[in-house]
C-alpha cells in the first residue's frame, strides 16, 4: 500500500509492537545438512495456527534482489523462492493452515498504480543502461580500469504479472514444492495448504483477507485462531486490524536503512555509479577468496503484534463523557479509515496531510471532537457516514494554510542543516579515489610530523577565507574556482504551486488540472470522485466480494440439500454429522457473525454481478466494483469537501474483472510487449493502432513538491477500457490454445497429506469421480469450511510427480493430494460484521498499566517477547568475573583498609561481587524438557494443553553435587551464584567494619574452565563444572539488599 514512512512512524510511536524473530538454523554434519525439525515447539515461545504468505512480497526479492547477486536463470529464482518459504515456515511453524496467495487480476483502481510502476521500471531500466554506457566511456577515456561488460539479458520484473509464462511456470513449480514438502517434511504432514495462484482474480493480501472474513462467519470457526501474515506492505497492518481477530501477527523483513549497494559499473562498494573512478578492485580476503561476493548479514525478520497495537490504540482512542457507550471496535475501524487520507494504493493523499508531519495524530484529535459533537462513529461494517467525514475535512481545511507554511519552514531548516553537514564532510575528506586514515598518502619524511601538517592546513584555510582548498589547495590568497557540479547546494525542482504563499488554491488547480479555481463544477467533480474512492476502499477492506457475489443455485454455489445428500453418498462415514443444511443467511434473520446492510450507512442496496458464461468460472472476489477508479492524478484540498453527504449513492452493478492478457495490455509499456502474443504486441507499437496513445515512449514525472523521481506522479494517460476491448476483439482469434488457457480464470487449490484427517474424504471424491461441489466436513479440517471440486490435473497419492526444475529430482513416493477449493458463498445482501466474535479471549496485556506505581511496590517488568514469563537475561558469578578480567580494573579504587577492593580482588568495575540491584529476584524455573513455558491463545491446541506455569520454590537445602539430578537449569545456577555472592558480600562488609581487609578467596576446584563448560551447557544435559562446589541457601524471600 502506498503509505510512505507509515511503518517507520508506527514502530517509533508504538515501539512495543515489534518483536525480533528467533530463527533456529539447520546444522551440518559430515557435509550433510540436517534440516530443522519444525514439529518441535516454536522457539519464539508462541504457537501459530495459520500462516498466510503474500507471495508477491517473496517473488520480487528472490528474482531481482538488491543486496546480493541476482539468480542466473529462472530455475535459480524458483529455488530461491522455495528457500524463502522454508525460512518463514521454520520461523512461524503453523499447525493448521498455510495459505499462499499470488496477485491475480486486480481491480481497475489498482491497475492504474500497477501501470505507473511498470512504466517507471521500464523507463528507469533504459536510462540506467544509457548512463552506464556514458560513464564507462568517460572512465576508460581517462585511463581507468573497469571489468568487461557482460552481455547479459536484463531480467524484466514486469513479467511478475498475471498472464505471463513466468507466472504460469511459478504456479506449476509451487504445486511441485507443496507436494514435495508434504511428502518429506514432518512439519507439513498435518497442515492444510491452500494455493491461490495468479489465475485467481484479486490481490494476494485481499484474497487472504477474504478467506479469513468468510471463515469467521462460519459457525465452526475458532475465534481464538492465531493468525500470522507475511508481507512488507503497510496496508497489511490496517487489514489485520480490520479483521478484529484478537490474535493477529505480521511477520516481515527487518528494514535496515543505508545498506551498502555495489556500483552498477565496477561492482565495488563505497560509491555510486556517478562517482565511479575506475580504480583497481581491492582484494577481498587474504587470498581474494571473497571476490564476487557481497558482504553483509542474512536478512532478519521481525514480528508486528497487532494485539499490542490494539492496546496502544485503546489508550489513544478511548473517549470519556460520551453520550453513548464507547465501542473500541468501532473506533478501530474509524482509525483505519482515517489512515486512508495519508495515502493508499487507490487514491492520492490530500496535499495538506503528510504522515511525517503528524497527520494521523491531527486527524485523531479532530475525530474525537467530531464523535462528541455528532454522537456517533464515522464508519460501520465498511460503510461511511459522509456527514461526519465532512466535519473532519472541514476541521483540517481550517488549518491548511498554517500547515503549508510550517512545512516550508521545516523544509528550509532541513536543507540548511544538510548543507552545513555536507560542507563539514567535504572539508574532512579528500578525492574519492584517495585512501584515508592511516593509509592516506603523505609526503616523504613528514609521516611523523602531524602537527606540522595541521599547521600548514590551518594556514591554507585562513588564506582561502576559511574554506580549505583540498589536497590541491592554493596558497596565493585567491582560492580555487569550484566546478559547476561541485556546488554545496543541489538544484531544487521548480515548484510553480508554492503552497506556502497566498493564492495557493488558484495556482494548484491551474497547474495540476489546467482549470481555474473559480470553476466550482470541476472542483465538485474531483471531490465527488474522491468521496466515491473513500467509500470504495473502505468497503474493499471490510466486505471484499460479499456484495458482488452472484448466487446461482443451479451451479451449487450455495450448498443445498442436494449437495449435502451427495456428500453423504460419496462418503457415508459422515452421514450422521451432516444431517442438516446450514442455516439461512439471507434477508430477514440476523446471523451472529453477519447482518444485513445498515440503511443508515448506505442509501442504496448493494447489487450482484452475474458470472461469466462458462459453467466453471470461479466467483469474482475482491471489491465492490471491479470497474471503478479515481480518474485524476491529484487529490483535492480538505477544505473542498463541502456538502458531500449526497455525493455518493452506490457503485455500478454487474461489473467484472479484466482477463489476465487484457490486464497485461492495460498495465504494460511497449518495451515489455514481448510477454504478449505477437498480434497483441503490435497494438502497442504500430502507428496504425487505434490505442497507440495508451503506450507513450516517454512521459513526464511531476515531482509534486518531492525530491526524488520515485516520489513523483507519473503523468500517464488513463486507459479507456471500451476502446481497449474494441481493439482486442480483432486479435482475440489469434490466441493459441496455451495462450487461451493462460487467459482464463482459475481456482484455488487445497493440498493435504496422508496423515491429514481430510485425506480420505478427498481421495473418495476422486474414486467416485464426483463432479459436483462438495462441502468440507468442518470436523475434519479444524473448522474450515468451503466447497471442493476435482482438479483437472491433480496431484494424487502414490503417483510420481515430475519436477518442473531440472536441478530438482522427481517425487517418486508422493503422499499429497490436491483438489480445487472455493470459499463459502453468501447471499448478496450479507454483510460481514466488524466485531469481536463470541468466545474470543484477549491476549495478556503487554503495556505498563497507567496506575502501576500506585498499586504496586515492585518495578514494572517489560515484556520482551511473546512469553510474559520469559526469564530475563542475567550474569552469574563467573560472568562478572570474566568481565572483571577484560575491563580496566584500575578505574575505581578499592574500599576498606589494606587496599583490598570489593571482593578482595582488586576492585575493578566488574569485580567478584554480586550483581547490582537491577538484577534482583524473580528467577523463574523451567520445565523438565528444557523449554520455557509459553502462553497460547487457546487451551486445546494441536499440541495439547500448554503446560501450566508453576511458581518455583527454592529448596531448603541445596544439593552438594550440582548436576547429579536429571538436568541442570539456569535458575539453579543463578540462585547458587547469587547466594554465594550474597554470603561473600556480607562477610566482606563485616571485615570492612572491623577495619581489616577482606580475606583472599580460596581457589575453587576446577577453576575458570570448569565454570565455562558448565555455563555453556544449558539444554538439560548433566553438568560437571560445579560438581564439588556447595552453596548456602538464599533467603526465602528471594530478594536481596546488597547495601545492608
Amino acid at each position: 500500500m502506498g503509505v510512505p514512512a507509515f511503518f517507520r512512524w508506527l514502530s517509533r510511536k508504538y515501539a512495543s509492537i515489534v518483536v525480533h524473530c528467533v530463527e533456529e538454523k539447520g546444522k551440518e554434519c559430515n557435509g550433510v545438512c540436517i534440516p530443522v525439525d519444525t514439529t518441535k515447539p516454536n522457539p519464539n515461545e508462541v504457537e501459530f495456527d495459520n500462516l498466510y504468505l503474500d507471495m508477491n512480497g517473496i517473488i520480487h526479492p528472490c528474482t531481482h534482489p538488491e543486496d546480493k547477486a541476482a539468480p542466473k536463470n529462472e530455475d535459480e529464482m524458483m529455488v530461491a523462492i522455495f528457500e524463502y518459504i522454508d525460512r518463514l515456515f521454520n520461523i512461524v511453524r503453523p499447525r493448521r493452515v498455510l495459505y499462499m496467495a499470488i496477485d491475480g487480476v486486480a481491480p481497475r483502481a489498482k491497475m492504474n498504480q500497477q501501470r505507473s510502476r511498470r512504466f517507471r521500471a521500464s523507463k528507469e531500466g533504459a536510462e540506467l543502461v544509457e548512463e552506464k554506457t556514458r560513464i564507462r566511456e568517460e572512465v576508460i577515456g581517462k585511463g581507468g580500469y573497469l571489468p568487461p561488460d557482460e552481455i547479459k539479458e536484463r531480467f524484466d520484473s514486469n513479467c511478475i504479472t498475471p498472464g505471463t509464462e513466468f507466472m504460469d511456470n511459478l504456479a506449476q513449480c509451487l504445486r511441485y514444492y507443496v507436494a514435495e514438502r508434504i511428502s518429506n517434511d514432518p512439519g507439513w504432514k498435518n497442515v492444510t495448504v491452500i494455493l491461490s495462484d495468479a489465475s485467481v482474480p484479486g490481490e494476494g493480501e485481499h484474497k487472504i483477507m477474504d478467506y479469513i472474513r468468510r471463515q469467521r462467519a462460519q459457525p465452526n470457526h475458532d475465534p481464538n485462531t492465531h493468525h500470522c501474515l507475511c508481507g512488507a506492505d503497510a496496508d497489511l497492518i490496517m487489514l489485520g486490524l480490520a479483521t478484529h481477530e484478537p490474535n493477529f501477527t505480521i511477520i516481515r523483513e527487518e528494514f535496515k536503512p543505508n545498506k551498502p549497494r555495489p556500483c552498477a559499473l565496477c561492482n565495488q562498494l563505497g560509491h555510486e555509479l556517478k562517482e565511479c573512478q575506475g580504480t583497481a578492485r581491492e582484494k577481498q580476503g587474504e587470498h581474494d577468496e571473497f571476490a564476487g561476493s557481497m558482504p553483509g548479514s542474512e536478512q532478519e525478520f521481525i514480528f508486528i503484534r497487532l494485539c499490542v497495537l490494539r492496546e496502544y490504540l485503546a489508550r489513544e482512542l478511548t473517549m470519556a463523557s460520551l453520550p453513548f457507550p464507547f465501542d473500541f471496535e468501532r473506533s478501530i475501524d474509524d482509525w483505519v479509515f482515517m489512515c486512508f487520507f495519508v495515502g493508499n494504493d487507490f487514491l492520492p493523499h490530500l496535499p495538506s496531510l503528510e504522515i511525517r508531519e503528524g497527520a494521523i495524530d491531527r486527524l485523531v484529535t479532530i475525530y474525537k471532537d467530531v464523535v462528541h459533537k455528532t454522537g456517533g462513529y464515522v464508519t460501520h461494517n465498511g460503510y461511511v457516514d459522509l456527514e461526519r467525514v465532512e466535519l473532519i475535512m472541514q476541521a483540517v481545511g481550517v488549518a491548511e494554510d498554517n500547515i503549508f507554511k510550517k512545512r516550508k519552514e521545516d523544509d528550509e531548516g532541513f536543507k540548511r542543516r544538510m548543507k552545513e553537514k555536507k560542507k563539514r564532510m567535504k572539508n574532512e575528506r579528500g578525492p574519492a579515489h584517495m585512501t584515508s586514515g592511516q593509509f592516506a598518502p603523505q609526503a616523504l619524511g613528514r609521516r611523523d610530523k602531524p602537527d606540522a601538517d595541521a599547521a600548514q592546513s590551518l594556514k591554507a584555510s585562513m588564506k582561502n577565507g576559511g574554506n580549505s582548498a583540498g589536497p590541491s589547495g592554493s596558497t596565493d590568497g585567491r582560492g580555487v574556482k569550484r566546478k559547476a557540479d561541485d556546488s554545496d547546494s543541489e538544484p531544487e525542482p521548480e515548484d510553480d504551486v508554492r503552497l506556502w504563499e497566498d493564492g495557493w488554491r488558484q495556482r494548484y488547480y491551474k497547474t495540476k488540472f489546467d482549470v481555474e479555481a473559480t470553476d466550482d463544477d470541476f472542483r465538485q467533480k474531483v471531490v465527488r470522485s474522491y468521496v466515491e474512492g473513500l467509500c470504495w476502499v473502505l468497503r474493499y477492506y471490510y466486505q471484499g466480494a460479499a456484495l458482488q457475489e452472484a448466487i446461482n443455485s443451479e451451479r451449487g454455489m450455495v450448498v443445498t440439500h442436494t449437495s449435502l445428500n451427495h456428500q453423504r453418498r460419496v462418503y457415508p462415514k459422515y452421514r450422521k454429522s451432516q444431517n442438516s443444511p446450514p442455516r439461512s443467511r439471507s434477508g430477514g434473520g440476523a446471523s451472529p457473525r453477519g447482518d444485513v446492510i445498515d440503511s443508515a450507512f448506505c442509501r442504496g442496496r448493494p447489487g450482484s454481478t452475474r458470472r461469466d458464461d462458462s459453467t466453471r468460472a470461479p466467483r469474482r472476489r475482491g471489491c465492490a466494483s471491479w470497474k471503478w477508479y479515481f480518474p485524476f492524478h491529484y487529490a483535492p484540498f480538505a477544505s473542498d469537501f463541502k456538502e458531500i453527504k449526497g455525493m455518493f449513492d452506490d457503485f455500478e452493478k454487474d461489473t467484472k474483472p479484466f482477463k489476465p492478457l487484457e490486464q497485461l495490455m492495460g498495465v504494460f509499456p511497449a518495451a515489455s510487449g514481448n510477454f504478449l502474443p505477437p498480434t497483441w504486441r503490435s497494438l502497442m507499437s504500430s502507428p496504425d493502432s487505434s490505442i497507440i496513445d495508451f503506450y507513450p515512449d516517454d512521459f513526464a514525472i511531476d515531482l509534486n513538491g518531492k525530491k526524488y523521481a520515485w516520489q513523483g506522479v507519473a503523468l500517464l494517460p488513463f486507459v479507456d477500457e471500451r476502446r481497449l476491448w474494441a481493439a482486442l476483439a480483432d486479435v482475440y482469434p489469434d490466441l493459441t490454445t496455451e495462450e487461451q488457457r493462460r487467459n482464463s480464470l482459475g481456482s484455488d487449490l487445497m493440498f493435504v497429506g496422508k496423515s491429514h484427517p481430510l485425506f480420505d474424504f478427498i481421495h473418495e471424491l476422486y474414486r467416485t469421480e464426483s463432479n459436483e461441489d462438495t462441502e468440507i466436513p468442518a470436523e475434519l479440517c479444524h473448522g474450515i469450511q468451503g466447497l471442493l471440486n476435482l482438479d483437472d490435473k491433480p496431484i494424487l497419492p502414490d503417483q510420481p510427480v515430475t519436477s518442473p526444475i531440472p536441478t530438482l529430482r522427481d517425487i517418486a513416493h508422493n503422499s499429497a493430494i490436491g483438489v480445487k477449493f472455493r470459499d463459502p458463498a453468501f447471499e448478496k445482501d450479507f454483510v460481514f460484521k466488524a466485531v469481536l466474535l463470541s468466545g474470543a479471549k484477549m491476549p495478556n496485556a503487554v503495556l505498563k498499566p497507567g496506575d502501576w506505581e500506585r498499586g504496586n511496590r515492585q518495578p514494572w517488568r517489560p515484556q520482551t517477547g511473546f512469553n510474559q514469563h520469559r526469564q530475563p537475561a542475567h550474569l552469574d558469578q563467573s560472568g562478572f568475573r570474566a568481565l572483571g578480567h577484560s575491563m580496566n580494573r584500575n578505574q575505581h579504587g578499592g574500599r576498606g583498609g589494606g587496599g583490598g577492593g570489593r571482593g578482595g580482588g582488586g576492585g575493578g568495575q566488574y569485580s567478584n561481587t554480586a550483581p547490582p540491584n537491577s538484577y534482583q529476584g524473580n528467577y523463574r524455573g523451567q520445565q523438565s524438557g528444557g523449554h520455557q513455558p509459553f502462553q497460547h491463545s487457546r487451551q486445546n491446541s494441536l499440541l495439547g494443553t500448554p503446560p501450566s506455569y508453576q511458581q518455583p520454590q527454592y529448596p531448603r537445602q541445596q544439593q552438594q553435587q550440582y548436576g547429579s539430578g536429571s538436568g541442570g537449569h539456569g535458575w539453579n545456577r543463578a540462585t547458587q551464584a547469587q547466594g554465594s555472592a550474597y554470603q561473600q558480600n556480607q562477610q566482606n562488609q563485616q571485615n570492612q567494619i572491623r577495619g581489616g581487609a577482606a580475606p583472599p578467596q580460596p581457589q575453587q576446584p576446577g577453576g575458570y574452565q570448569q565454570g565455562f563448560d558448565d555455563r555453556r551447557d544449558n539444554r538439560g544435559q548433566h553438568h560437571q563444572g560445579y560438581g564439588s562446589r556447595g552453596f548456602p541457601t538464599p533467603p526465602p524471600s528471594r530478594r536481596y539488599d546488597w547495601n545492608n
